[in-house]
């Protein structure tokens, strides 16, 4: 952003724009949606049309046609009922509207409308039966539709879902020819399907139509194709002719939505918001609009809907297919073959060798369908089928196994649930390859939903054991226990699993088996790594053709929402995910995973208060894995204690990364020993000597060591992590507390570098406050007011799209003070306070706090602040052993560090939470 010019990013395209035009829009994009894209080159010309232009033709004779009276008229062309004599029929007469206003390019197109017409030839294209010129004004006959417009039929249309779905596919069928003579027709809606005699659909309306493989200017490059409500996304800021197929079938899922709901995507809503909301945001599913809509043809018109091509059908006839199984009362089979029309990087490898030799797939897509097809089990055997296990596979200790053992024997179930033997389990589970198995893997390979997982505690002296439901990531039971009540807990944990299991029985086990393998290769495909894009596009495909199958499964769209919150950016894919999480959550009210999804979107577009509540409705409703997200919820709003009791928690199933929060949470209330004593013990078992100077130099600087944590930050590569901080974030706090504001303003390079090239992930963290308060402090006052407007805007933005990190709050703070506006500053400043922010041994020292340190009202706030502190420095305390607490030696440091000295140092990439 530049702040004297007064620019930010367009909200359409992205592109930069004047912060004074409206709409969010740039330039660019409110002059492609409001103007033609018509030029006066050639005045002359038009002066000649405009002489043998008139208002109407009616009543006079065209060609071999006498015009009757007028159907209708668009922006370019009038339509006419007509008569033509020597054949004795009526037809339609299409000409230009007003000669006089028209370019030359405008009666080219109108000419090539006529002529790409004349060339289709299928029964679902309105035919074309001569073109010609009259006084200079050109014009084309066709057949006449003398049964109206589909848009005059939406109404009476309303619930008929058989014949709606049947109209799309004949639709369809006509749109597929047309693409496979070359032709797109870019501007498909209700109005543009016509009906004969017979009640036939008829596209017709060629208008901004192209051919595929043609590189025409006719419409402009920067044009606007299509009408806003019914326009692909990719339309408004692809040039036409780099447009493809998936923008007609993007029309046909915006004809088929309003076919089914009785209104078009984003209805009510002015041409540039429509223009916003298609860049942006996911249409409303119909479904919300009208329950009794069928969950199929929900699912079938959202995915002609999606915003990338790519995930839309791969053509019209694709589209068609997928529709033909639900005519035929039949659900669509994903591996049914290539009739279904599924995009070709969904199929199974067999299917899709051929099709990468001739189009070539996407990258991800063609990844997830190469993969090994994991093992499937039945889904109803799976789901009633358990098996008992040490939680540690090949590491469980004698007690462990033992203790497994026993309960195994003790358990009793009825009849409807399975229980695997345990030897026989045990024997597969410690195996050679077991270890390197995803959960789906160890799944597919026992055949089993429902774990029994026991862990030892304290020396093997006391266990844990959880029942859990494996796909819905759902705690059934937990409890403690010794060998003594080995009794009471196979009761329970009996009891557990019926009830939930009979009485209340899971969805997966009435899933088909095909569908069952979808969800469980997404989830294998996500396990693996959600960062990784192509990994995490293959799960979203995956995830979608399974939605296809079972428009209906709240597990299916839970694990989509989860998908799209690690697809990375604040915008659409959250919005996306929390859109799912929701019908997750709609369609299976006690499905804990859809809102857990929920909380984790509400993080990813920094809304943590709702974040918050809805992880901790998620932890009473039994989902699994919660505590990790939840625990750093809390650290973030300076909830220490809390975040603390989660985290022993997390630490009794041996959760990785649990030590490091733990480490940072002692050291953020000071208690530095225990603090200490826990991150030496990472430190121990860290392979990475970067990351381990890391480590060290954080001990350093908790300890109040600046000039130490600075040498051994300094001595390794600037962006080096430990998932909580940089070596460059620790040389330029550490500079600030030795006053040293040149060094910590060299350190800021690489934050500038980050923020420059992912701007979207940066919670409005720009360095440019940081940098004009480092200049204040040096002096250097002339660059400071430019600075200051640049990260105010973007600070702004932030607050406005309500996030809720109380870090960008305090930096707004900072900015309203170092402008001198002080009575601002400290309402703004109460406000971080009030979101979560603490002065504690992590943020003591954070730059921000610079321009308040004189002043007498910021030690009011800090004083408060510290109180709070302590308060919770009590209470975890008293969940602390005293040996914990006890001064660390220098014999104990000793130790780690021989520890530390016996791993191997490697080049891997440090885990981050």
């Amino acid at each position: 952003m530049n702040a004297t010019s007064g620019t930010t990013k367009c909200g359409v395209c992205g592109a930069s724009r004047d912060v004074s035009l409206p709409d969010g829009l740039c330039a660019r994009c409110i002059v492609a949606f409001a103007l033609a894209p018509a030029t006066e080159s050639d005045e002359a010309f038009a002066d000649a049309r405009a002489a043998h232009a008139a208002a109407s033709f009616a009543g006079r004779q065209v060609g071999r046609y006498h015009l009757i009276g007028e159907i209708d008229r668009g922006g370019v062309g009038v339509v006419y009922r007509a008569w033509q004599g020597d054949l004795k029929r009526e037809v339609a007469v299409k000409m230009l509207l007003s000669a006089k206003l028209e370019t030359r390019d405008t009666v080219t197109r109108f000419r090539r409308e006529a002529e790409l017409m004349a060339n289709l030839d299928h029964p679902g294209i309105l035919p074309v039966y001569e073109v010609g010129e009259q006084d200079g004004v050109p014009y084309f006959s066709m057949k006449l539709a003398e049964g109206g417009n589909l848009a005059q039929r939406v109404e009476s249309l309303r619930g008929h879902f058989r014949e709606c779905a049947q109209l799309v596919v004949q639709i369809a069928r006509a749109i597929g020819h047309a693409h496979r003579h070359g032709v797109l027709h870019r501007d498909l809606k209700p109005s543009n399907i016509v009906f004969d005699a017979n009640d036939w659909p008829l596209v017709t309306d060629f208008g901004l139509a192209r051919l595929l493989a043609e590189d025409s200017t006719l419409t402009g490059s920067d044009a606007l194709i299509g009408t806003p409500r019914y326009v692909a996304p990719e339309a408004i800021i692809t040039p036409g002719t780099r447009l493809t197929a998936a923008a007609d079938i993007y029309g046909l899922g915006a004809i088929l939505y309003e076919l089914l709901s009785g209104r078009a995507p984003f209805a009510d809503l002015t041409p540039l918001q429509v223009l916003q909301q298609i860049s942006t945001r996911r249409p409303r599913p119909p479904r919300q609009l009208a329950v009794d809509i069928p969950p199929a043809l929900d699912a079938i018109c959202l995915r002609c809907l999606e915003k990338r091509p790519q995930d839309r059908y791969a053509s019209a006839d694709a589209l068609a297919d997928a529709l033909q199984p639900w005519l035929a009362n039949a659900r669509p089979s994903v591996f049914g073959g290539l009739k279904l029309g599924l995009p070709s990087r969904r199929r199974r490898a067999g299917a899709l060798a051929a099709v990468l030799l001739v189009a070539g797939v996407a990258l991800a897509g063609t990844w997830y369908a190469l993969r090994e097809p994991i093992p499937t089990p039945d889904p109803f055997t799976a789901a009633h089928t358990v098996a008992i296990i040490p939680t540690r596979l090949q590491k469980s200790t004698p007690a462990e196994r033992e203790a497994a053992r026993q309960l195994a024997a003790r358990l009793e179930v009825p009849a409807g649930l399975n229980v695997l033997p345990f030897e026989e389990t045990l024997t597969r589970v410690t195996s050679a390859n077991f270890p390197n198995m995803s959960a789906m893997d160890i799944d597919a390979t026992l055949g089993a939903f429902n774990y029994i997982e026991v862990k030892a505690l304290e020396e093997d002296a006391r266990f844990v054991v959880r029942v859990s439901a494996e796909l819905r990531e759902e705690r059934l039971y937990e409890a403690e226990f010794t060998l003594a009540d080995v009794d009471a807990v196979a009761r329970k944990a009996g009891d557990a699993l019926v009830r939930r299991r009979l009485e209340h029985p899971a969805a997966e086990e009435r899933l088909p088996r095909s569908a069952l393998a979808l969800l469980m290769r997404a989830i294998r495909l996500l396990d693996d790594d959600p960062g990784v894009e192509g990994k995490n596009a293959a799960a979203i495909a995956a995830l979608k053709d399974m939605i296809t199958q079972v428009p209906d499964s709240a597990l299916a769209h839970a694990w989509l929402a989860y998908a799209y919150s690690k697809h990375g950016g604040d915008g659409f894919w959250q919005d996306s995910a929390i859109d799912e999480a929701a019908h997750a959550q709609h369609l299976d009210p006690k499905l804990g995973a859809a809102v857990k999804t929920l909380g984790h979107a509400y993080l990813v577009k920094s809304w943590l208060s709702r974040s918050t509540k809805a992880l901790e409705q998620a932890i009473e409703m039994g989902s699994l894995f919660v505590e990790d997200e939840l625990s750093v919820r809390y650290l973030n709003a300076g909830r220490f204690d809390e975040a603390y009791r989660l985290c022993l928690e997390r630490q009794r199933w041996d959760y990785p990364d649990t030590e490091a929060l733990m480490a940072h949470l002692l050291f953020a209330v000071d208690e530095n020993d225990a603090g200490e004593r826990t991150m030496r013990t990472l430190m121990a078992d860290e392979t990475d000597q970067a990351v381990r100077t890391v480590q060290e130099a954080e001990i350093a600087m908790y300890r109040r060591d600046p000039a130490r944590c600075r040498a051994l930050a300094g001595s390794i590569k600037a962006d080096t992590t430990d998932g909580f901080w940089t070596a460059y974030g620790l040389v330029r706090n550490c500079a600030i507390q030795q006053n040293d504001f040149a060094a910590a303003l060299a350190s800021l390079e690489p934050s500038k570098h980050f923020y420059a090239t992912d701007r979207g992930n940066n919670n409005g963290n720009n360095p440019a406050i940081k940098e004009a308060v480092l200049l204040a402090q040096l002096q250097h006052n002339e660059r400071v007011p430019a600075l200051l407007a640049e990260a105010r805007q973007g600070l702004q933005a932030a607050i406005d799209s309500n996030n809720e990190y109380p870090l960008v709050t305090l930096r707004m703070a900072a900015a309203q003070r170092l402008a001198g506006e002080i009575d601002a500053a400290y309402v703004t400043l109460e406000r971080a306070f009030s979101l979560g922010l603490t002065f504690d041994n992590q943020n003591r020292w954070d730059i921000e706090f610079l321009p308040f340190a004189a002043d007498a009202r910021f030690a009011a706030l800090r004083a408060r602040s510290e109180a709070d502190i302590s308060a919770q420095r009590e209470k975890i305390a008293a969940l602390l052993p005293a040996a914990m607490r006890a001064p660390i030696t220098a014999a104990e440091r000793q130790s780690f560090a021989s520890l530390g000295a016996a791993t191997k140092p490697t080049d891997a990439k440090p885990d981050s939470l």
